[in-house]
């Protein structure tokens, strides 16, 4: 019984002994980590996939894909092909994933699709807009007209649908891939095409003219992969909690931003009839609208707007005239009274909007805005009290929509607000992301960016219909962040102080430096004078010692007289309480009085 009881001891020791070897033993790389797993995707060319000129990828699909790498580890391999390909190729398992494909029962049948969509594609007619028989305002001049279709896709059944809604009928053109619908573009061997929103189409003088459907996208995967699914389906759900508006985003860098719009006919008709589009601003709006005192000149994203939309639209050209108002209550006064058919800058509230029967743009720019305060803790959310300029209306309205607890408490000058703020009075004073660095000194201040920021939009009369639909088009059309991104260069390009500005800010400083300058400058004239005058003297002196005396002042009797002449000249004189100069001077008025002049 002993001897087992060792040898059992001795098992265990050995047991033990070799799991402390094992732990200390390197384990494989593929224990330690997972080996990537290599991915083939598939690849047609369209906004969704697009080939650079050297070969560098990238597009809508193509950076999803790569943050859902950054969730699963994944590793790709292109196989490119066109579109019904590679959806055979899904099929038949020799893929295992393809992004943008549209749901439905039948796919479903042959191929597993994500849990959530990817995102959401919009089907549009575009349509050769250098027909002139083809109008974007009347949709039956399409009848008869040569529209390229890809047979099984959904954007294809969905627009027979539209077609029969419409009472329109046009002849289908088969194809195969967007690279076929290109170049039968280009050639001239159709008229139409039905597409996502994609910008390769600009190049062909082909311009959307009309919304035919839409639907969810998604990732599709190999029936033999259920794997990716699942490692997919958790990152996008990963994705989704992490950054919800990722889909957004991408639809705006790749498919928003390359629309090229068409005026109807009927909007076409007004631009005719009205003439200059008359754009309200304000004279003295910080990176916006800022008149140059020195040069006269209109500095802001005012003008970039108008260089950018003046040839935004695909068949008609805009033009545009300025108005400026010193205020913000002129100017919505010139609005309501058909001065100006548009005020430039508009703080996005829809119910001050509303109260002066105006209609909101969409959004134009964004302002990036920080609370000023003394605090050494600023929380937004609760309500604070901020002080503000009585006439400023845009940051009253941003605040009431964007801060609605928040109070408003009015002062008539910013020195009077930022006393307030300083001394603990009011919370808090709001300025632009570009106006904060003029607190940077200011010890007892300090800016607290803000969550919510300033949109900005155009306002245009209400009733005002058409006009607001030319605008959001020119909108469209201009990068989201284009007139944003301008707005410090603008802002930044006005920040010189001028000499007024630096005697208000600094008044006893410039007292004390402009009194020091013109005594040194009294100082170097007095001095001047008095040399000036020791010179003339020195010189009339010379003058007087080097020419003989008339001889009626050398008569001697008029020197033994006492009286007269000699008397009137001399008995004035005395050196003791006169300069050498007050002498000489004394002495030659006196000659000059006897007729007495030097040559």
């Amino acid at each position: 019984m002993c001897q087992i009881r060792v040898n059992l001891r001795r098992w265990a020791c050995l047991l033990v002994c070799l799991a402390c070897l094992l732990a200390l033993l390197p384990l494989p790389a593929h224990a330690a980590q997972a080996a990537s797993k290599v991915v083939r995707v598939g690849w047609y060319e369209d906004a969704y996939n697009i080939t650079g000129k050297n070969g560098e990828r990238s597009g809508y699909a193509y950076e999803y894909e790569q943050s859902v790498a950054a969730y699963t580890g994944w590793t790709y391999e292109y196989v490119k092909a066109g579109w019904s390909d590679l959806l055979q190729m899904m099929k038949n398992g020799e893929i295992d994933l393809m992004a943008g494909v549209s749901y439905t029962e039948d796919r479903a049948q042959d191929m597993l699709f994500s849990e959530l969509p990817m995102g959401r594609e919009i089907y549009y007619l575009y349509a050769d807009l250098a027909h002139t028989d083809i109008s974007a305002s009347n949709l039956r001049t399409l009848n008869g007209k040569r529209i390229a279709l890809m047979k099984t896709s959904v954007e294809a059944a969905q627009f027979y649908q539209w077609e029969e809604d419409h009472g329109l009928h046009l002849q289908y053109v088969w194809s195969n891939s967007f690279e076929q619908d290109k170049q039968q573009a280009q050639d001239r061997e159709i008229d139409c095409v039905i597409s996502t929103e994609t910008p390769g189409w600009v190049e062909y003088g082909m311009s959307a003219i009309a919304q035919t459907g839409g639907s969810d996208i998604y990732f599709t995967i190999s029936r033999t992969r259920q794997d990716l699914k699942e490692e997919l389906d958790h990152a996008m759900r990963k994705m989704e909690f992490d950054k919800p508006f990722y889909a957004d985003e991408l639809y705006q860098r790749y498919l928003s931003a390359s629309y090229t719009p068409v005026l109807s006919r009927e909007e076409q008709d007004w631009v005719t009839q009205h003439g200059d589009i008359r754009i309200g601003f304000l004279t003295s709006d910080a990176g916006i609208s800022t008149y140059v005192p020195e040069s006269g000149q209109l500095v802001g994203v005012i003008n970039d707007y108008i260089a950018f939309a003046s040839d935004s639209i695909s068949n008609q050209k805009l033009d545009f005239s300025l108005v400026g108002y010193d205020s913000m209550e002129e100017e919505v006064q010139a609005l309501k009274d058909g001065q100006i058919d548009l005020i430039f800058h508009f703080a996005q509230n829809p119910y001050v909007a509303e109260e002066n029967n105006f209609v909101l743009s969409n959004t134009v720019l964004t302002l990036n805005m920080a609370a000023v305060t003394a605090q050494n803790y600023f929380n937004e959310n609760h309500a604070n009290t901020v002080a503000l300029l009585k006439d400023d209306l845009l940051l009253k309205w941003y605040v009431s929509y964007c801060y609605p607890d928040w109070n408003i408490v009015e002062y008539d000058s910013l020195k009077d607000a930022e006393a307030a703020v300083r001394s603990g009075e009011n919370d808090c004073l709001l300025a632009e992301s570009g106006e904060v660095a003029k607190y940077r000194e200011d010890k007892r201040l300090h800016s607290v960016f803000l969550t919510q920021d300033g949109n900005v939009s155009f306002a245009v009369a209400r009733g005002d219909v058409t006009l607001m639909s030319i605008l959001n088009k020119t909108l469209r059309t201009i990068p989201a962040s284009m007139l944003t991104g301008a707005l410090p260069m603008y802002e930044a390009s006005l920040d010189k102080v001028t000499v007024i500005d630096f005697v208000k800010d600094n008044f006893l400083v410039a007292s004390v430096m402009l009194i020091t300058f013109f005594g040194m400058i009294l100082a170097v004239i007095l001095v001047s004078l008095r040399r000036s005058r020791i010179a003339e003297a020195n010189a009339k002196v010379m003058a007087f010692t080097t020419n003989k005396l008339d001889p009626l002042f050398e008569n001697n009797d008029l020197k033994a007289s006492g009286t007269g002449i000699y008397q009137e000249v001399f008995d004035n004189i005395d050196y003791g309480d006169e300069t050498p100069e007050e002498a000489v001077n004394g002495l030659l008025d006196g000659m000059e009085s006897v007729g007495y002049t030097i040559a």
